[in-house]
């Protein structure tokens, strides 16, 4: 299902800027030729660093498992080696800086931007890659179609505007703009004299600027993807000729389960290498999330962590264009480590490894003693990659993508395989479509927000310090070979330290910085401290502290571990539920108070009654009854078959009761879909 929409001819100035003159090619050709050099360097010194390591096959920790780790890890660490490619690149150099054969880079690749379930096809989306705004909406013939969420006329978002009855075009609300969903080129403009067909319109329809920039995008198991490159003059093909999307195969088909609402999408408040680090780095977890999903951090095991050699079984290519594997052995060599697989330039991979032959001794051995001790079948199911090797092996997927400068958005799931069979598990399946989608997303939140403050302020301030991980961090044991092996990769081929952003498309193409504010940032220590320095393309360079980053440092916690901003409000089947809380909290207060006004009510004619027998007592007050005693002895006589007017009063009562606590529990889960602070002194930890 790829789509095949042109890319937008870029403005002739914006072309001229893309190609450079003669001398500034000519002068890149040195940096480039640098470039490989010190790629050839980095790539040596991972070769020494795995060279160190067993082979593919996973092992159990062993004092020479930690011995050969610890060397590996030491060889990568002790090699300083990088690109010479200067971090504020030229407007001539910049593709070759982010996107080239060396490096596939960040813009010539498949990004994931939206789990397929959150999208509504009746309207523009919203969405957002790489500092750059976009919109996704549904063709007739049911692709996807991924634009600019700027209208060319006057700039209007065109996520506010509306798809066309036949599906063919999207238009803009301001002034009724429209714009094919095939090839972005302009369909319809109203204002043109003599209106829509006419000759005026025609002449306004081809020009070169009447073009909205369309990406693209195809879908695969339930994320849409998109490519995202504003150099190509056909970037359409380019995307066709290059490798799928990095989807796990399992996902391809329909033989994992349950496919329903199997994402887990969720804006996070730092950068996309900020949360690769975090899902590569496998010791956090029992610490960071203790309390959590069964982690707890006075159990956890001391992981050893190494690079895998790569497929061809040599270890020069342990960290390549296409990403890295890692491996974690375990203490005890009863249980299951991990291979953990880096998918550049956003998917990582959690798999149980295999267990070695001397790994499946040492667990029968330990099955053998608990059937001893407690008579019963050991087997244990697992949750998670690392557990106890069990009947249930865990698979994690997390997508990344870069939302903005600051921000990153995480696209997860997980299926469960049987052991012995390695097929799904039918009764794991059966569980989880039981459970609602919303409550495995609240279920989510709260084991995320284990780190997610924490990542959140570590990345302000690794921004604030310049972003040179070899100065900020240190990395004594090879627990963070998998952090190295990611900055290396962004070094080798990412094309430096920091996640770049997509020119912004203030002309129909993408225009970077031009040389005036290069050489600003060059005599500014490689970095411009402000937006309006920034140029008016309104876009950071790379190494800059984005206002968003900045805007966090004085955010709340409550703001950073926002539920409703970050998930709930972009989520079909949270946002559904929230609206449905809601209105079951909303009905469920006036039930009380209609139930405690009716039990006031028949308390009052009760009592009314008792005062109206005991007047009776004369004759005289008993032929001068007015109509509220006469009300009243009607309201008791109608509730004697129901206990009397007590009785009644005590059922009102307790339905009152009832639907106060429906109201204060639709309260509390409401909460659940907002905000939730997480309180870490509730956590068990050492």
């Amino acid at each position: 299902m790829l789509a095949s929409p042109s890319l937008a001819p870029a403005p002739a100035r914006a072309a001229a800027r893309r190609r450079g003159s003669a001398p500034a090619r000519r002068a890149a050709r040195p940096n480039l030729t640098a470039t490989r050099v010190a790629r050839a360097s980095v790539s040596a010194a991972a070769a020494a660093a795995a060279a160190a390591t067993t082979s593919a096959a996973p092992t159990t920790t062993t004092t020479a498992d930690a011995q050969a780790a610890a060397a590996a890890y030491e060889a990568l660490m002790s090699s300083t080696t990088t690109p010479t490619t200067s971090t504020t690149p030229t407007t001539s150099a910049s593709t070759d800086l982010y996107s080239s054969e060396q490096r596939p880079g960040w813009f010539k690749a498949w990004w994931p931007v939206a789990a397929i379930d959150n999208l509504d096809p009746s309207v523009p989306n919203a969405l957002e890659l790489m500092g750059e705004k976009l919109v996704a909406w549904r063709r007739a013939d049911g692709q996807w179609v991924v634009q600019a969420d700027r209208c060319p006329h006057r700039l209007a978002p065109m996520s506010d505007g509306f798809v066309s009855k036949d599906k063919s075009m999207i238009v803009c609300a301001y002034h009724g703009y429209g714009f094919c969903g095939k090839t972005g080129g302009c369909t319809r403009v109203p204002a043109a004299a003599g209106g829509v067909g006419s000759e005026a319109e025609r002449r306004a329809k081809a020009s070169r600027r009447a073009v909205l920039r369309t990406l693209p995008a195809r879908e695969e198991a339930g994320v849409l993807f998109v490519w995202p490159d504003p150099y190509s003059q056909d970037a359409a093909a380019d995307a066709a000729a290059a490798a799928p999307p990095p989807v796990p195969e399992e996902l391809r088909g329909e033989k994992y389960a349950p496919l329903a609402g199997r994402w887990y999408e969720r804006e996070l408040p730092h950068s996309h290498d900020f949360f690769i680090e975090n899902v590569l780095d496998a010791q956090h977890a029992p610490q960071a999330h203790s309390g959590v999903a069964g982690f707890d951090a006075n159990k956890a095991d001391r992981l050893q962590i190494k690079l895998v050699p790569g497929e061809d079984g040599t270890a020069s290519t342990s960290i390549s264009a296409k990403g890295f594997t890692l491996q974690t052995l375990m203490e005890d060599p009863g249980r299951r480590g991990s291979l953990i697989h880096f998918h550049a330039p956003c998917l990582v991979r959690y798999e149980p490894a295999p267990l070695d032959e001397e790994a499946l001794k040492a667990q029968a051995a330990a099955a053998e003693e608990a059937e001893k001790k407690t008579n019963k079948n050991s087997g244990k199911a697992e949750a998670r990659p690392g557990d106890p090797a069990g009947k249930l092996l865990t698979h994690l997927i997390f997508y990344s993508c870069p939302v903005r400068p600051g921000w990153s958005k995480l696209i997860g799931t997980s299926f469960i395989v049987d052991a012995e069979t390695n097929e799904p598990s039918k009764a794991a399946s059966i569980f989880t479509t039981a459970l609602p989608v919303w409550l495995r997303h609240v279920l989510g939140h709260e084991f995320m927000a284990g780190d997610l403050y924490i990542l959140s302020r570590a990345a302000t301030q690794y921004a604030r310090e310049g972003r040179k991980w070899r100065s900020s961090y240190w990395m004594p044991t090879s627990a963070d070979v998998g952090i190295v092996a990611l900055r290396r990769w962004m070094e080798t081929f990412g094309g430096g330290s920091d996640v770049p952003v997509l020119p912004a498309s203030a002309a129909g193409a993408g225009v970077l910085p031009g040389a005036s504010q290069a050489a600003q940032a060059a005599a500014n220590g490689g970095a411009i401290t402000s937006g309006a320095e920034a140029g008016s393309t309104g876009f950071a360079l790379p190494g800059v502290l984005a206002p968003s980053e900045a805007v966090l440092d004085a955010a709340s916690r409550e703001a950073i571990l926002s539920r409703y901003e970050q998930h709930t409000k972009n989520c079909a089947a949270c946002r559904q539920a929230l609206e449905r809380t809601r209105a079951a909290g909303k009905w469920s207060a006036r039930a009380a108070a209609m139930a405690l006004g009716a039990a006031v009510l028949v308390a009052a004619a009760a009592a009314q009654h008792a005062a109206a027998v005991l007047a009776a007592a004369s004759a005289k007050a008993a032929a001068s009854a007015g109509l509220a005693e006469r009300a009243a002895s009607a309201l008791v006589g109608a509730t004697a078959g129901l206990g009397g007017p007590m009785g009644v009063v005590s059922l009102l009562l307790l339905l009152a009761a009832g639907a106060w606590l429906v109201r204060s529990g639709a309260k509390r889960l409401e909460q659940a879909f907002i905000s939730l602070p997480f309180d870490r002194a509730s956590k068990a930890f050492l």
